[in-house]
């Protein structure tokens, strides 16, 4: 940004095209402009009776008829027969007409010139105010005739004075009026070009005690005017007396006329036209900024955030949402904005977002409907109050003063803590919701994610359920399923036992065989080395085994012989013991059992005594001594432990002797019948150190069997052949003796096989490859026994991971989207309360603080009419200049076009928060970058596919003016170059370039049917557009080629005219009111729209019936009839559009491919605007024959989607959508996607996952198949499943698979909210299914989801 590329912005605002009205004032064949001395055709000294009115009243209305000779038809063919045929008729903004016919023509014929010209005017008149806010109707009066110093050749014919006029109009009666609010101004234009031509800046405006009574009389007129005179030149002859009025001098007549006068002269001569806005406020600003650039930072001014809140109470869509959140860390932001995508909603979210956020925004546009849309939406929010909406300093200055001096109803309070709390809390639940859906779309397993992962483990898995018998023995198997490498692991470790399974199919018979080797002998060893080496090694080790066995087994048949011999011997001696004990007990007590029992001293005594006498008590007698010894001996066989039995001490009576003998016995009788399996059962335990000493005595065949086995089980552990070492499992003789014989079965067996290593081999060397995780799966898969080692795996992976990451998962159901939306109804209501509260507060601060600094109240600033501060009204110049913070406290939101901006404010940096820019591709970078600088943060809506620049605000010479087609025009061509930024086409290309942030609009809601904005989404917006669901199926589009005539003299069509006519005689019915269809025509060319608008008027003159019709549409609430040419219907739309595409073959049966703009390398921005206007029905009316139609393959082909060819597939692609003919229309639609420039991605709808096929699959099970579809297409929505009423009065279902698709875009939450609420409000019914749910409890899913289906209402 220096000072040259400002020099470039003010060399382009001021070199003009010298044919505008302003500089060159001749009518010459352009009907928009009308000679005052021509009105003497209608009337002798009309034009001397309009100036009287002019020079002597403030406000009056000057009327005067012209009869009506006929229908528009007539008048066209009348004047036909004077134009020349054949010629090409002029293509842009006004129509062309025939010169003053020669004195002698007939009157009526001269009359009906007037007409036209006038109606000319009129037209575009009130196109211009719809457009753009502004009537532009004035009178130029006197002539200034000028002979430029810079190119003698050049004179001037330039008006001094302009009068901004009303023309208005009842049937054949026009009417010139102008009030005291209209301006007068000297022509702004004519004397920068003076300051420029002469190289002085002593050029003086009118001063304000001049339009003090809005009022010029005669002798201000000639002091003004005389001044102006001398200021060009003092010789210059001064003006006095009477006003001759004099027709406008042609080029060769102020040739002859500076040769008589000389220059400067004046002519009583003027001009009626469209005197548009003059730029000499945009010059003033860029000559401010250039003298004093050093003073200004440009785009480096230091900028401090401004968007603390970033929630709005405007309702947006997530793209419109996502706009407004791109401001909170970017001063600078491109909004791109298609047709019927919702600019004017997202403006106005931004709007009240900074209105919330303290901060003052300034809206500049030039299209009045733009503006007053977003007027329109804030005031639709209560905020209108705050809004300033300016587009004529004078016109405007009533409304503005009113609004600020009448009392506005107090705000409801507002607690700003509870406002704060939901903010919080929406956050937080936005943040949950945003990072669920953020995880949905993580690639958790190579590229699957969760849905993927729940979807692949319901489809897959088995009966068996195999995966879950590795998770239960593995856990996880110590790997995070969570890390950023798991999919590394994963892919590798399925590849590994992909690998090993196929290998282990051939292994796994020998498997038993060989898995005692040790894994080391299969490392970097051929298997035919190792097959040769083991065999040998091998029989060595079983020699010494058999050695060792042999050794023990002769131990072992030692010791079961000994046992056998010593047991038997044991058993006899005991035995016999017992039976003596028993035999001398029994004995006795037969002889007399008291003696001999009872131990008692009487008893021994008696005892004693009979031993004296008897020879039988003599041995009683000693065998009762004897017994007791006998008995307590059996201890001695205790010793051995063979069996546990007890002596317990005799202490009374030897008769309790009795009961342990007979315990004994049983126990002895019992060893012995189990002798054999006690054996058995020692010769399992005994060892070396532990053996039956009473029986075996060979101590060194015992060590040296022992110390054998123990010897060559250590040979065999340094062989280093076996993958374990071997040790012996318990320290017995006979378990060393079967472990060393069954490691010798192994070995004979290895030996017997060996052969069948190499299978074992290979899979073993490609088992020790693998990673450890796939050796504990494939272990574990072994041990299990089953085939599917992939599948069990890949399932176990699967398994963990979701295990693993399922507590990531807090969006189960819709409560956390009914808790966002239900804060966002409450944001609305108290942020809109909080916005008026505040401004309110603050209008009432400022107006306090003017009235103590200046002692002026603020209603004196403000004022209605005079007063005794201030002698006459301020201007709204002047009331912001005594205090722009007043102003702007005010009116926070201020909406002008450019001009109004540089007229109004100061050109001070960074004076609003926010400058927001609207139809920017339409805005020139001189108009609008001062106001530009006038924000801090700087917003710039638009779409480069739509209309360029239109010259509608053009005063320089660069670009040709609607007005500018005379016959004597001549164009200043100054030097372009695409590089500079200044050259830059529109501020939307200059963004561009400049690298503003850009943000998309993806959601298309003007077309109630996708086939209307099919076409321009394929050719243009390469298809990145979502348009609404139709709400029912009905033809949206009409064609008709009506074969009409093309009258290339007049450019128009009379059949399409007819046509067009007759159309909207069929689409309105009377008793319908307001309910009828607003409707809108839109013609290819300024011709065609002034025709068909002169047949409308004459029609509804001569037919009360289609006049009623007419008046229903025209007086249509928001949106009136218009008819309009392409290149001015930016903005509008209407219910149905009619087109008329005017060209056709010519009354000689010729055609010539001539389309104007749309012929030209950016035509296809006018095409794609008229073909978006409709919202409900869009209606050709065509003459263009089919055979040039059906070229337009081959011409897409070659030029792409532009020129001719593009507007040949559009009709194409109608007369499908008419014929009910879907191929042809794919077809169309095919070709320009693959011819479309524009490489753009949209919003992706399709983010399909496994789990969806799940639920798919599920369903068709459940339900008829045709019943189902996946990837359900309704306009610009794609349903992951619907389900298909039976019946056509029934609801589609519409089911969503884990919510948005859009996981990774911030406004997740805000795709799964607009989904639903668009899905249901056009006619289907939502549901929600999440993956962990399916997962946790499919059964109980599938069931609610059935019920749903079965029960949708």
């Amino acid at each position: 940004m220096n000072t040259e590329f400002l020099k470039k912005l003010k060399q382009k605002l001021q070199v003009g095209n010298t044919q505008s009205i302003h500089l060159n004032s001749y009518p010459g064949r352009l009907a928009a402009r009308l000679d005052l001395y021509e009105l003497n055709f209608i009337r002798q000294n009309l034009p001397n009776d309009f100036l009287k009115k002019l020079l002597n009243s403030h406000s009056f209305g000057f009327k005067f008829k012209i009869e009506q000779t006929g229908n528009p038809q007539q008048s066209q063919s009348s004047v036909s027969k004077n134009s020349e045929q054949g010629e090409p008729a002029p293509e842009h903004a006004n129509t062309s007409v025939q010169a003053i016919p020669a004195e002698n023509k007939d009157a009526a014929v001269k009359q009906n010139l007037i007409s036209k010209r006038l109606s000319s005017i009129y037209y575009e008149n009130e196109d211009t105010y719809l457009e753009h806010g502004i009537k532009t109707f004035g009178f130029g009066y006197p002539t200034l005739i000028y002979r430029t110093k810079n190119d003698p050749d050049k004179i001037l014919s330039a008006p001094a004075f302009i009068w901004m006029l009303e023309l208005t109009r009842d049937k054949n009666e026009w009417i010139i009026s102008r009030d005291e609010e209209q301006g007068i101004s000297i022509n702004d234009v004519l004397l920068n070009y003076l300051e420029t031509d002469l190289g002085s800046t002593g050029f003086s405006k009118l001063n304000d005690e001049y339009l003090a009574d809005s009022l010029i009389d005669e002798t201000e007129f000639n002091v003004i005017v005389n001044r102006l005179l001398f200021q060009i030149s003092s010789t210059a002859p001064q003006i006095t007396g009477e006003h001759v009025i004099s027709p406008m001098l042609d080029k060769l007549k102020r040739t002859e006329h500076v040769r008589i006068h000389g220059s400067p002269s004046i002519t009583y001569s003027g001009i009626f036209g469209l005197f548009k806005t003059p730029k000499e406020p945009l010059i003033r600003d860029i000559k401010h900024l250039i003298d004093n650039a050093d003073k200004f930072a440009f785009d480096k001014l230091n900028i401090a955030p401004f968007q603390e809140v970033k929630y709005s109470a405007v309702e947006t869509d997530p793209t419109q949402e996502h706009a407004l959140k791109s401001l909170g860390g970017n001063s600078k932001l491109i909004i791109h904005g298609p047709p019927g995508t919702g600019k004017s909603q997202t403006l106005t979210a931004i709007i009240v977002n900074a209105l919330f956020n303290k901060a003052k925004c300034l809206v500049v546009c030039e299209k009045r409907t733009a503006l007053e849309v977003i007027l329109k939406n804030l005031s639709a929010l209560g905020l209108g109050s705050l809004c300033g909406l300016i587009e004529d300093v004078n016109r405007d200055r009533k409304k503005i003063v009113d609004a600020v001096r009448d009392p506005k109803p107090a705000a409801k309070p507002v607690r700003r803590n509870i406002l704060d709390n939901i903010f919080k809390e929406t956050d937080e639940t936005i943040g949950i919701v945003n990072r669920n859906h953020n995880f949905y779309s993580r690639y958790l397993l190579n590229d699957m994610t969760w849905g993927d992962l729940v979807g692949k483990l319901m489809r897959e898995k088995g009966a068996d359920e195999n995966y879950l018998m590795l998770y239960n023995e593995l856990k996880n198997c110590e790997i995070d399923f969570t890390a950023e490498g798991i999919s590394e692991i994963y892919n590798s470790t399925l590849n590994f036992i992909k690998k090993n399974r196929k290998l282990f199919k051939t292994a796994k018979a020998d498997l038993e065989t060989f898995k005692i080797l040790n894994d080391s002998l299969f490392a970097e060893r051929s298997a035919k080395n190792i097959v040769l080496d083991l065999e040998g090694r091998i029989k060595n080790l079983l020699t010494e085994l058999k050695k060792s066995i042999s050794l023990l087994n002769l131990l072992h048949d030692k010791y079961s012989a000994a046992l056998s011999r010593y047991y038997s011997d044991y058993s006899g001696k005991f035995n016999s013991a017992l039976i003596n004990i028993a035999e001398i007990y029994k004995k006795n007590c037969t002889l007399n059992r008291s003696l001999f029992t009872e131990l008692s001293g009487w008893t021994n005594f008696k005892l004693s005594l009979y031993s004296v006498f008897s020879k039988k008590y003599k041995q009683l007698k000693k065998d009762k001594r004897e017994i007791l010894p006998l008995f307590y001996g059996l201890k001695e066989f205790q010793d051995n432990g063979y069996f546990e039995f007890h002596v317990t001490e005799i202490k009374d009576n030897l008769s309790e002797m009795e009961p342990q003998l007979e315990t004994i016995n049983t126990s002895l009788q019992s060893w012995y019948n189990g002798i054999n399996e006690y054996k058995e059962q020692q010769l399992k335990q005994y060892s070396s150190a532990d053996y039956d000493k009473y029986s075996f005595d060979d101590l060194e065949l015992m060590n040296k069997a022992d110390g054998a086995a123990d010897d060559v089980l250590i040979v065999i552990n340094n062989s280093a052949l076996f993958s374990n070492t071997y040790e012996f499992k318990g320290v017995s003789i006979k378990q060393k003796m079967d472990y060393l014989s069954e490691l010798t079965s192994g070995l004979e067996i290895i030996v017997e096989d060996i052969n069948s290593l190499y299978d074992y081999y290979y899979w073993r060397s490609d088992f020790l490859a693998c990673n450890e995780f796939a050796k504990k799966i494939i272990i574990k898969l072994i041990e299990f026994d089953v085939d599917n080692w992939e599948s069990d795996s890949d399932l176990y992976f699967v398994f963990n991971t979701l295990i693993a990451n399922e507590s990531n998962i807090k969006l189960r159901n819709d409560g956390l989207f009914d808790e966002i939306t239900g804060n966002l109804d409450k944001i609305k209501e108290f942020q809109l309360n909080t916005i008026l509260e505040y401004w309110q507060s603050r209008q009432a601060d400022s107006a306090g603080k003017f009235e103590e600094r200046t002692g002026i109240n603020i209603n004196a600033l403000y004022n209605k009419s005079r007063n005794s501060k201030y002698q006459k009204r301020n201007s709204l110049r002047k009331i912001i200049a005594a205090d722009h913070e007043v102003f702007t406290d005010n009116f926070p939101v201020m909406l002008v076009n450019p001009v109004v901006c540089s007229s109004l404010f100061e050109m001070r940096e960074g004076m609003f928060d926010l400058v927001i820019f609207d139809e920017a591709s339409q805005l020139r970078v001189e108009d609008v970058y001062a106001a530009k600088l006038r924000g801090k943060y700087r917003i710039v809506s638009g779409d480069e596919n739509q209309m360029p620049p239109s010259s509608y605000f053009a005063s320089s010479q660069l670009v040709i003016d609607s007005d500018s087609m005379n016959e004597d025009d001549e164009e200043i061509v100054i030097t372009t170059d695409p590089r500079n930024l200044a050259d830059a086409e529109s501020l939307l290309e200059f963004a561009i370039r400049r690298g503003y942030v850009e943000s998309s609009l993806d959601i298309h809601y003007r077309s109630r049917h996708p086939d209307l904005i099919d076409f321009s989404n394929a050719a243009f917006y390469n298809s990145r557009l979502n348009p609404m669901p139709p709400a029912n199926n009905y033809k949206a589009m009409r064609y008709f080629n009506v074969c009409g005539i093309y009258n290339q003299a007049e450019g128009i069509n009379k059949q399409e005219a007819e046509k067009v006519i007759s159309l909207i005689n069929e689409l309105i019915i009377p008793e319908k009111g307001d309910d009828n269809p607003s409707i809108g025509v839109a013609t290819f060319n300024i011709f065609q729209r002034n025709y068909i608008l002169d047949m409308i008027n004459f029609a509804a003159n001569n037919d009360s019936a289609f006049a009623q019709k007419i008046s229903i549409i025209r007086n249509k609430t928001g949106e009136p009839f218009f008819v309009k040419n392409l290149e001015n219907i930016q903005g509008d739309e209407r219910d149905v559009i009619i087109i008329s595409t005017t060209f056709g073959k010519r009354a000689d049966g010729s055609f010539i491919q001539n389309y104007g703009p749309i012929n030209q390398e950016k035509g296809f921005r006018l095409l794609n605007v008229i073909v978006t206007r409709a919202k409900h029905m869009m209606i050709v009316c065509t003459s263009i024959p089919d055979e040039y139609i059906r070229e337009y393959p081959s011409l897409l082909t070659a030029l792409g989607n532009k020129g001719k060819g593009i507007f040949y597939a559009y009709l194409a692609y109608v007369k499908a959508v008419e014929d009910y003919n879907p191929k042809a229309k794919n077809s169309v639609l095919e070709q320009l996607r693959l011819n479309s420039e524009r490489k753009e991605q949209g919003v992706n709808l399709l983010n399909k996952t496994i789990f969806e096929d799940e639920v798919y699959n599920s369903l068709c099970k459940q339900y008829n198949s045709e019943r189902l579809a996946a990837n359900y297409s309704s306009g610009g929505f794609l349903v992951d499943i619907a389900v298909l009423p039976e019946e056509k009065s029934g609801k589609i279902v519409a089911i969503e698979c884990d919510g948005s698709a859009f996981h990774l875009s911030p406004e997740a939450y805000a795709w799964d909210i607009f989904r639903e609420k668009y899905l249901e409000k056009f006619g289907m019914k939502f549901i929600r299914i999440w993956s962990v749910n399916w997962w946790n409890n499919h059964d109980r899913e599938l069931k609610r989801l059935m019920e749903f289906i079965n029960n949708p209402d």
